[in-house]
């Protein structure tokens, strides 16, 4: 199994950072995590191929996860994609997204592919194939709360942290989250690894949450400030260190070796 960031900036647009992507490989099946602006180029520029994608997961609406999926889906249209393609999103989001891909003419008339769009409640299993699952769950990162004027309800206010099972290893991904309580989430569920965020949430919680959660390695992306977490980086033992990857874009890990090497 391999995991691959296309992406590891924050909203924030950067020179040096796509938004945050990510994509997780089997020899059977791929699952590409969240589609910012600029997710077509990313892809295009570590030659991954748009028509290999086989499912998108997207945790939430904000631009730097969701804007890109109309122009990946028009890509995969102009280079003929004839295999099917599932994105999965909360259920909330469902109605919102069919209306994003009808405002920029995706009908699904008009693909020559099958496009499922599926909407996932919280805290239920979806079967990718055997012995790859994702979970996802809710967390604070936007809330009714948050919008001033409610009349806006029904556009759906959700945002969602993930566990993923695959190939018996389990990995939590935070996403963007709103309080310090979302790094929690997986605590029940014996992860592996622990991805998270770094722009809303400070180092020493998240680092604080990896050692209660009781997994072996901490990646950390969605990177706004590089001098200050490098910073804070360098300030930990190398014993703690060794725990700790910051991602790269482009930056690409075989889990079986990562966790053999320790």
């Amino acid at each position: 199994m391999t995991i691959k960031f296309i992406g590891t900036g924050s909203g924030i647009i950067s020179e040096k950072r796509f938004h945050s992507s990510i994509l997780l490989e089997t020899e059977k099946s791929n699952l590409l995590i969240d589609v910012g602006d600029g997710i077509s180029k990313a892809l295009l520029f570590q030659k991954i191929p748009f028509c290999n994608i086989q499912n998108i997961l997207i945790t939430h609406s904000h631009p730097d996860h969701l804007s890109g999926i109309a122009s990946l889906i028009m890509q995969m249209k102009l280079q003929e994609r004839l295999n099917p393609l599932n994105i999965f999103i909360p259920t909330e989001l469902l109605q919102s997204l069919n209306t994003l891909l009808k405002i920029h003419y995706l009908f699904p008339e008009n693909l020559k592919f099958k496009l499922n769009l599926v909407g996932c409640d919280f805290n239920i299993k979806n079967k990718l194939e055997n012995n790859f699952y994702f979970i996802f769950m809710k967390n604070s990162h936007i809330t009714e709360e948050k919008i001033i004027n409610h009349i806006y309800k029904n556009i759906g206010f959700v945002s969602a942290s993930v566990f993923i099972h695959c190939e018996d290893m389990n990995i939590a991904y935070t996403s963007d989250i709103g309080k310090v309580e979302d790094l929690y989430l997986f605590d029940d569920l014996r992860c592996n690894l622990f991805i998270s965020e770094s722009t809303h949430i400070s180092n020493e919680e998240i680092y604080r949450a990896f050692i209660k959660s009781g997994s072996e390695k901490l990646i950390l992306t969605h990177i706004e400030n590089e001098m200050e977490i490098y910073d804070w980086y360098q300030k930990l033992t190398e014993l703690q260190r060794n725990s700790i990857i910051i991602a790269e874009d482009g930056m690409s890990l075989d889990l079986k070796e990562l966790f053999a090497s320790g």
